[in-house]
């Protein structure tokens, strides 16, 4: 019977091979099909006989021959290109191997200590299912469902094609009768190139998704773009719409002016032809007016950061301020494309400027004179973000808790409190600095800006002109902010 289990573990590493094949390929439908299954099994015990039958009149160009059949099979199965199918091959062939022989040597190592005995039927069978269930599992996590789809690209697949076919010689070697002391740096080989080729095929992965992510980005500068256009053709219509308004008033304004001499003229109705010319330039004021106002809104664009969230967040509160009559005005110094590389992700920056803009909006919207502004200074030495606003000054209690509790002015009306637990987080993260300045409150201009300062400092600073009210009330709370500095305005 034991004559037998070389053929038995031959088939399993070729039936093992096929299937890892087919999924490395992402080919679904090649191990759902029922016939094709029965074929692969047909094929894999054919050939496990044919290679064994071969060991002592062609011992080493029968791997050769495995591998070959092999590759040509799948290949016409799949639809691969003979390279491709190579490739897959002796990565697939090389992997079944490798895990055959390590959980073959893992079962005897087990049954040794335990019965002290080693049965080599029962170690290839369970050497069987165990490596069905590893294999079936591996490909069951999400990083590796998918296959190999960088398969096809040589510079990255040349490592694994190199580490496949060194697994192939160590077990070509192994199955030939070899010292012990060989034996052993053989296994040790074995098990280095198993971990290289799962590392390879982890850096395969990344290297596959940061050149998704490119396109992806590549993707969207060319949407960005299209939009652009877009916006440049809206504002040539527009530009065309105005002139045509000019080119008729040219016309309409001195006749009007005319018609406004002939009725001051005594020999004409004054009266009732003044009423006529009355409505008549209100009207054209009015349509003047609402073409100019309609245009100036649609010409109206933020400049960019170079992130694209945040100038997404940045259009849509712009959006939001108009709803509120809100003027809303952003300025950028500067590129800002490095600040999520070297410090925040791009997510936590677009949150952080909806919060920023948001309490804003909360603030001014109540007042007659509402104004926002938003501004993203760049230098060599500098990042911060500022946003000025015309609206009502923090309550004392508010700038307190600031980033220790659920705090804020508009809690009785629709503020949560949790915006600046969240800024808080977000700064922590990169040991920025909060910088709070409020201004004697005069109309028609700022009365607050938060500043948001990349300054590896991790401070709170309140600049204000009610300096010596707050330290008053910070004396007397129960709880304190080392990190909070309260300055002379």
């Amino acid at each position: 019977m034991e004559h037998y289990i070389p053929i038995f573990t031959l088939f399993i590493v070729l039936l093992y091979g096929f299937y890892i094949y087919a999924k490395i390929l992402n080919q679904k439908p090649y191990y759902i099909d029922i016939s094709k299954i029965i074929i692969s099994v047909i094929l894999s015990g054919l050939l496990a006989i044919l290679i064994f039958s071969l060991r002592d009149y062609l011992p080493r160009v029968r791997f050769a021959i495995m591998i070959g059949i092999f590759a040509a099979y799948a290949g016409i199965v799949t639809k691969s290109k003979p390279i491709l199918s190579l490739m897959a091959t002796l990565l697939s062939v090389g992997s079944s191997y490798a895990l055959s022989f390590i959980c073959s040597f893992i079962l005897a190592f087990l049954l040794y200590i335990t019965i002290g005995n080693e049965s080599r039927i029962v170690i290839s069978i369970m050497s069987a299912l165990m490596q069905g269930i590893f294999v079936f599992f591996f490909f069951k996590i999400k990083r590796f469902r998918n296959g190999i789809p960088f398969l096809h690209k040589k510079a990255v697949s040349s490592v694994g094609l190199l580490i496949s076919l060194v697994i192939l010689i160590i077990m070509i070697m192994l199955s030939r009768e070899t010292t012990v002391d060989v034996g052993i740096w053989l296994l040790i080989g074995l098990v280095v190139c198993v971990v290289g080729l799962y590392l390879w095929y982890r850096r395969g992965i990344t290297w596959q998704y940061r050149g998704w992510v490119k396109e992806k980005n590549a993707q969207e500068y060319e949407r960005v773009i299209a939009e652009k256009d877009d916006q440049i053709q809206k504002i040539k219509a527009d530009n065309d719409m105005m002139a045509s308004v000019i080119h008729r008033d040219n016309k309409l304004l001195p006749a009007m002016y005319k018609a406004v001499e002939l009725s001051l003229d005594p020999c004409t109705s004054a009266q009732s032809n003044g009423k006529r010319l009355l409505q008549q330039i209100s009207l054209l004021m009015d349509e003047r007016a609402d073409v100019i106002k309609q245009s100036l809104e649609e010409q109206k664009t933020i400049p960019t950061t170079n992130i694209l969230l945040v100038d997404g967040i940045l259009q849509y509160m712009r959006l939001k301020a108009s709803t509120e009559d809100i003027q809303f005005d952003v300025v950028t110094d500067g590129d800002w494309s490095d600040l999520y590389d070297n410090m925040l992700s791009e997510l936590d920056i677009e949150t952080l400027c909806a919060d920023l803009i948001e309490n804003a909006i909360k603030a001014v919207k109540c007042n007659k004179h509402k104004q926002i502004a938003v501004t993203f200074n760049a230098s060599d030495d500098l990042r911060e973000i500022l946003v000025q606003d015309s609206g009502k000054p923090f309550e004392i209690g508010t700038l307190l808790n600031l980033g220790k509790k659920k705090s804020s002015t508009y809690l009785s009306s629709d503020g949560s409190g949790i915006g600046y637990m969240t800024i808080f987080e977000i700064l922590e993260k990169c040991n920025a600095s909060l910088i709070i300045t409020e201004y004697e409150s005069c109309q028609n201009s700022f009365t607050k800006s938060v500043c948001v300062r990349f300054n590896n400092k991790g401070e709170y600073i309140i600049k204000t002109y009610r300096h010596a009210t707050i330290e008053e009330q910070r004396k007397n709370t129960s709880s304190s902010d080392n990190r909070l500095i309260i300055k002379h305005l």
